[in-house]
């Protein structure tokens, strides 16, 4: 009979050189030189169980023996991504940090798919999930499958991708996107956010790549994804309603004696539960009930003054972030940060508030500014 080498690629792929010999016998006894690299079963059914070299030995009932030198190496796998592009369509795969996509082209990204190949050393898949324009966050997929739109003209915003299980304990899974405006922005991993929120900004192209649990990032992290948090217009004396201002943006005038005479705000693309409630101090008639999520606090039409406001959030957003504000008062200028509902601008000294700023901060972080004197009363 033939005496061979049998092979189980479970976990590792192997390099091996197979020895045969040819003898009739019915026993024969396999042995692995170094169980920690290979184990051999009575039946000749090599199984890898760690990286390196040993020898596997058969010997026959009358002490005839063959040997073979199995080296066991780890199988590295690899990332596939194929993105749909404007006018383009489906482009080809590519692999482990290549461009997939366009540059220059101002060419929107549509969807995604993503895979990975030559996985037969560990369990786990290979999952992510884009930022859809008048979408949001679609659900997670997986595997090939894809994520996005096709033939409806929207643009991918941001992506997230992660790894599951045995894959994500041995590996980190990095990507960057290449954003409208902003260009390449710096990686993420692990399920991150990369790209934007709240600027309606196309993603053009992607770069996916795994590196060792551990290892170096494929180039810097900082500023791999760009949210605007909250958002806010305000009407103003001659001017009416200005454009809409983001994350600490000025919102008004100074040096031009306009009062504001009403203010919209709003949460863009919030990451938790809650919303944003706010009241003004009116001209002639005092506090005004908390209004909420873009509804008109002041009056329209009335020539009334703001003269104070206060602003909070609520929910899983009052957890995890403090909302600060200042305003710029008649008389008295920029004034202190103030925080989380307490009162800003002057109330009976008949002053005009006259511009804003409203900034987002992470629970416990530091204050845009100075705290000091944020608002007067008499």
């Amino acid at each position: 009979m033939w005496i061979k080498k049998y092979w189980s690629y479970k976990r590792y792929t192997n390099q091996i050189s197979l020895c045969f010999t040819y003898y009739i016998s019915k026993t024969l006894t396999w042995k692995s030189e170094d169980e920690n690299v290979a184990k051999v079963d009575g039946n000749g059914k090599v199984t890898g169980v760690g990286t390196g070299t040993t020898n596997i030995t058969v010997i026959t009932s009358n002490r005839k023996s063959a040997a073979c030198k199995v080296t066991v190496v780890r199988q590295t796998p690899s990332v596939n991504y194929s993105t749909h592009v404007q006018d383009i369509g489906w482009q080809g795969y590519v692999k482990d940090g290549s461009t997939a996509g366009t540059t220059g082209q101002s060419k929107r990204l549509e969807a995604i798919r993503i895979k990975l190949s030559n996985n037969t050393s560990y369990n786990g898949t290979i999952q992510y999930q884009t930022h859809i324009q008048d979408i949001g966050w679609q659900g997670w997929k997986m595997n090939d499958d894809t994520s996005g739109t096709s033939g409806q003209s929207k643009r991918l915003e941001a992506i997230r991708i992660k790894l599951t299980d045995e894959l994500a304990e041995n590996y980190d899974i990095y990507y960057r996107v290449h954003s409208q405006e902003f260009g390449w922005l710096g990686w993420a991993k692990n399920g991150e956010s990369a790209g934007t929120a709240g600027y309606s900004y196309r993603l053009e192209a992607i770069e996916v790549k795994l590196v060792e649990k551990g290892g170096k990032a494929p180039g810097s992290t900082q500023d791999a994804y760009r949210q605007r948090y909250v958002s806010y217009q305000t009407h103003v004396q001659d001017i009416g309603w200005q454009g809409i201002k983001y994350d600490g943006e000025e919102a008004g005038t100074s040096g031009q004696s306009k009062r504001l005479e009403a203010i919209n705000i709003s949460l863009s693309n919030p990451l938790y539960s809650g919303s944003i409630e706010y009241q003004t101090h009116v001209q002639d008639i005092g506090w005004q009930g908390w209004k909420m999520n873009d509804d008109t606090s002041g009056t329209s039409g009335q020539s009334k003054r703001l003269e104070a406001i206060r602003i909070k959030l609520t929910g899983e957003m009052a957890k995890q972030y403090d909302i600060y504000y200042r305003v710029h008062s008649q008389e008295f200028g920029w004034l202190g940060w103030a925080k989380n509902g307490e009162s800003a601008g002057t109330e009976g000294y008949s002053y005009r508030l006259e511009a804003i700023q409203i900034q987002l901060v992470k629970k416990g972080s530091s204050a845009p500014g100075s705290t000091s004197n944020c608002f007067y009363k008499r």
